[in-house]
């Protein structure tokens, strides 16, 4: 039986993420790491970001069945902390590792000759693990509360919902946890992607840049509003709702309708970052 119209919405939309981004991104990574020989500091956050991606839309085949039978986890306690633990971190590794990118971008355009130095595949790689560990200590307090929320008519894990319902106190924590993650990584890393990208455009805007072909410059910067509008579109929706349930003391009902843009993310990404770059 199909759930309610927000579900079937969300269900489909999960459905065709999964059929279109893991193969996308399943070539982005083979592109990237067998095609491309002297690797540097993007090709390793490009990498990072495709396997983020891969990792998110493998959580998605444990959510479009919970959501299919209208909000009934059946995959029990420890899955269900495991598979929201990778879905959260894998969508803030993203927000991160699109920042990172964004960062050796300016280097490599406003220093090039001084960035050198700095834009070596192991720092690329150093970047990517710090990205990893940072996200990871700030989703892991999720694990603190109780997530499974046991249908009480039926008293068993078979009838149960995940991340859906909470205790008040469970929920006072969730909601602090929330505006933390929103704020340190989505607004930071919103406000350093921006600032990037707003230098780069300024240079290639610039009467300065003489050696780069029109064409190739109208290309840059059309790819630059497309990457800041999903960061937007995508990731300011759910984090949106961050805010809004912690001024309001509630657990947003429009929440999975918001996480659904964070999926169409991992679908776009391969598209803006590896195969349009």
């Amino acid at each position: 039986k199909i759930p309610n119209w927000k579900y079937a919405v969300i269900l489909y939309i999960d459905c065709l993420v999964v059929v279109l981004a893991l193969p996308l991104n399943l070539v982005a990574i083979y592109i990237l790491c067998a095609c491309i020989k002297r690797k540097s500091s993007t090709t390793m956050l490009m990498i990072n970001l495709a396997v983020a991606d891969v990792l998110f839309v493998c959580c998605l085949f444990f959510i479009i069945p919970y959501y299919f039978m209208a909000n009934v986890w059946v995959f029990g306690l420890f899955l269900c902390h495991f598979v929201y633990t990778v879905f959260f971190t894998t969508t803030y590794v993203s927000t991160l590792s699109m920042m990172a990118i964004s960062v050796d971008r300016y280097l490599a355009i406003l220093y090039p000759i001084k960035s050198k130095v700095w834009r070596k595949k192991i720092w690329g790689c150093m970047a990517s693990a710090i990205i990893w560990v940072v996200v990871l200590i700030h989703i892991l307090p999720i694990n603190l509360v109780n997530l499974i929320n046991i249908d009480p008519a039926h008293n068993t894990s078979e009838a149960s919902s995940c991340y859906d319902h909470f205790s008040q106190d469970d929920l006072n924590f969730i909601e602090s946890l929330r505006l933390v993650l929103c704020i340190v990584l989505y607004v930071i890393p919103l406000l350093v992607t921006s600032y990037c990208y707003a230098s780069i455009m300024k240079v290639l805007l610039s009467k300065n840049v003489l050696n780069m072909q029109k064409e190739k410059k109208t290309r840059a910067i059309k790819l630059i509003i497309i990457t800041m509008l999903i960061y937007l579109f995508c990731f300011g929706c759910y984090n949106a709702t961050h805010v809004i349930g912690y001024v309001s003391h509630s657990n947003i009902w429009w929440r999975p309708l918001s996480l659904m843009f964070n999926t169409f993310n991992c679908m776009l990404d391969p598209l803006i970052y590896y195969f349009a770059s």
